[in-house]
């Protein structure tokens, strides 16, 4: 059998730097398994070595590169079978015969010259530098090219450098680029800083169609009104000669109705670039009745929107009740912009309490009563939502678990309860400049677990029970005159029913009928003196807590029979019917729900 040397090999003369092959399986780190067919070896970092090489190949003299990129003026050398693992757009093109698949130069146009220089480094080297310079036409590269992990880390740098001052300019960015991701968390920070981006260049340089967009939307976040007609008026007036065409459309994005009347014919009507528009002044007018004319209301909501931003309802609180990880009496608050509840930070009671009345004064929510265990109460602490912090207040006369509150005028009244021995009727009021409480007259009934609320400059008490049954009954108290009056009995017998006022009428919902959770729901007009039943919530609640809120009465937690509720229910009147809202952090019974068109979600602790 003939024999060949090494010498004899026909490339033996050239120099290459790649590893000799002859070096034994033990000079290499890795791993030996046994399998029917012989010992596999794996060879650890084989591939990371591999990329390696083909990157000095490719330094070191272009070595075996087969494709060159070209952009602009400038050239890029690569491996074909490089650029189509790393990237689908050049597998596709070297792979399906297009016509760039068999050309040595490849035109690439609309990216970056070192961009792309960066991004074929990131083939071969999986390391890439992105800066405040170069994100940009990196992602714009990367994007086109389909390089997910690189467009991945720009939009993740472009979510940490977000500012009022530029996520205008990168919602358009990326949403021209479709990175969804990146275009939703810069729309998020734009309407969360809203009140800072209308004061930036940006704002004022943005096209009719998308500022129209951005002003009807219902999310952005504004304490009032005004600050939507004030970011209109410095985009009409930052090119008044272009843009007045467009001031009746502007203007209409301004929810008049829910301006200050004052500011409406101060600061809107006196307005030249306005009032220059026979379509502006006939808007403006009707938003004067509208404020003027209470009956006329109904016909002007056909040509005015008064429905209230989600960032200018306030914010409504659920707190303390039996929880479902036991009575912690900790707060949360619903963000309606994004519609969900959040715990609020270290808002946990000091003193636990059930059957609890609930009411908010002067932005501060008290917790009146109540029973710690088998201990009734008749202290009284006070949330400050804004600081989230805790402090006592004067205690009640009385003792009282299962109380009624209600504000009305400045004063806040206590109603009926039980002491621990008995059912009780007498009610107590608490002057807050005086901080003190003082019996006025008692109730007509001895109730407990009752729902209160105020209607027409009354105090509403409505079912609840006494030491035989759940009650029907339900009065008002008049505090000119110091009395009590009989109202028409609800349709059904209501125990731990919860109660909310929403366009002067009066809702009574859930509770329990001797011991069976409710769904029902009945409505109180003061007009007809009549209650009427209106569709039954999706859940049976009792001991659930209610409130009226932009609009629409929530139903809050409650009671099913077996499981405390983190379930929340929203009923649009309109439509009569009850919707399912975000849910709470946790089920909880017999909690208070306190509203507040005074307090923004922005303002809270974060």
């Amino acid at each position: 059998m003939e024999r060949h040397s090494r010498s004899s090999s026909p490339y033996s003369e050239l120099s290459c730097s790649i590893p000799d092959v002859r070096v034994t399986i033990e000079e290499r780190n890795g791993y030996t398994e046994t399998t029917a067919e012989g010992i596999v070896f794996t060879a650890e970092g084989h591939s990371t070595r591999l990329l390696s090489q083909m990157a000095s190949l490719r330094t070191k003299g272009r070595l075996l590169c087969d494709v060159i990129l070209r952009i602009g003026s400038e050239e890029v050398y690569a491996h074909r079978v490089v650029l189509s693992a790393c990237s689908t757009y050049f597998c596709a093109m070297f792979t399906n015969k297009m016509m760039e698949s068999t050309q040595e130069t490849v035109t690439l146009a609309e990216m970056d010259p070192q961009a792309v220089k960066s991004l074929v480094e990131f083939a071969y080297t999986a390391k890439i530098i992105v800066n405040e310079n170069n994100v940009q036409p990196l992602l714009k590269a990367a994007s086109i090219l389909q390089l997910s992990e690189v467009v991945g880390v720009c939009c993740n740098f472009l979510c940490v450098q977000l500012h009022s001052t530029n996520c205008l300019g990168i919602v358009s960015f990326a949403e021209a680029h479709g990175c969804n991701v990146l275009a939703d968390s810069a729309q998020q920070y734009l309407l969360d800083h809203f009140m800072e981006v209308v004061k930036s260049d940006e704002f004022v340089h943005l096209s009719f169609d998308r500022a129209q967009r951005l002003l009807y939307s219902d999310n952005i976040n504004v304490s009032n009104e005004e600050v939507v007609f004030d970011a209109v008026y410095r985009w009409l007036t930052y090119d008044s000669n272009t843009r007045k065409m467009h001031a009746f459309e502007m203007l209409s994005a301004v929810r008049l109705p829910l301006l200050k009347p004052r500011f409406l014919a101060e600061q809107v009507y006196t307005k030249d670039t306005l009032r220059q528009n026979p379509q502006c002044v006939n808007l403006m007018m009707n938003a004067m009745i509208y404020h003027s004319v209470p009956e006329k209301r109904l016909h002007l909501k056909e040509i005015l929107n008064d429905t209230p931003r989600k960032g200018t309802i306030g914010t409504m609180f659920v707190i303390g009740g039996m929880e479902s990880c036991q009575n912690k009496g900790t707060v949360e608050f619903f963000n309606a912009r994004k519609n969900e509840w959040l715990l609020m930070i270290n808002s946990q009671s000091t003193c636990k309490r059930l059957q609890f009345g609930c009411a908010i004064l002067k932005s501060k929510i008290y917790i009146v009563g109540g029973r710690n265990g088998l201990r009734t109460l008749n202290t009284v602490d006070r949330f400050n939502p804004l600081t989230s912090s805790w402090e006592a207040c004067v205690p009640m006369c009385s003792y009282r678990h299962g109380v009624g509150v209600g504000v009305m005028s400045g004063p806040m009244y206590a109603v009926g309860g039980h002491d621990g021995w008995s059912y009780l009727s007498s009610v107590e009021r608490y002057d807050p400049n005086m901080k003190v409480w003082s019996y006025v007259s008692s109730m007509n009934c001895a109730r407990s677990t009752s729902g209160v609320a105020v209607l027409n400059g009354k105090l509403f008490v409505v079912g609840g029970r006494d030491s035989n049954a759940c009650l029907k009954s339900v009065e008002c108290y008049d505090p000119h005159t110091d009395r009590w009056a009989n109202v028409p009995d609800m349709n059904v017998a209501r125990g731990g029913v919860a109660v909310a006022v929403l366009f002067r009428k009066l809702y009574a919902i859930g509770g329990h009928e001797i011991s069976d959770p409710l769904s029902s729901v009945e409505v109180y007009d003061p007009l007809t003196n009549v209650w009427s039943m209106v569709a039954s919530m999706r859940y049976r609640r009792d001991a659930v807590a209610a409130a009226s809120f932009g609009g629409k009465v929530y139903a809050v937690g409650g009671f099913d029979g077996s499981d405390y509720l983190c379930s929340v229910e929203a009923y649009d009147p309109e439509l009569n019917e009850w919707s399912l809202a975000a849910e709470l952090r946790l089920g909880r019974a017999g909690s208070g729900v306190a509203t507040s068109s005074d307090i923004c979600v922005s303002e809270l602790p974060k």
